[in-house]
């Protein structure tokens, strides 16, 4: 908080007082793969799960072990949505990029529910 002192015309003291708020942004920050076709952001399955979109991203997206692979059309403007909604910002830094097809065109299509561990039937 800042405080100025000034004068007024008659020359009797003034206090102004002027307040500065600051809003800190919760940000995260995501890989983002690509080739000369299309590009995907990183993000971990149990992060879609958590902002509760696991169920709306596409088959057009990839997964493998416990990573998503969002697709840049539809699947990265969903996630991108879920953290406005939540107040926080996205930041993405490069990935690896191919001048070929990308290796994450070889990982199984989204499915969600598929990643989970099998359980054991006794």
């Amino acid at each position: 908080m800042n405080t100025l002192n000034n004068n007024n015309q008659k020359g009797e003291a003034m206090t102004t007082t002027a307040t500065t708020t600051t809003t800190t942004t919760k940000k995260v920050v995501r890989k983002f793969h690509q080739d000369p076709g299309h590009g995907w952001l990183c993000i971990k399955i149990a992060e879609l799960e958590a902002l509760g979109i696991a169920d709306k991203i596409t088959g057009f997206s990839y997964m493998r072990k416990q990573s998503a692979y969002l697709e840049e059309d539809t699947d990265y403007t969903t996630y991108l949505n879920a953290l406005k909604e939540r107040g926080i910002e996205l930041e993405t830094v490069d990935g690896k990029i191919f001048n070929k097809d990308h290796p994450i065109r070889r990982f199984e299509s989204y499915q969600y529910g598929s990643s989970a561990p099998l359980k054991k039937v006794a």
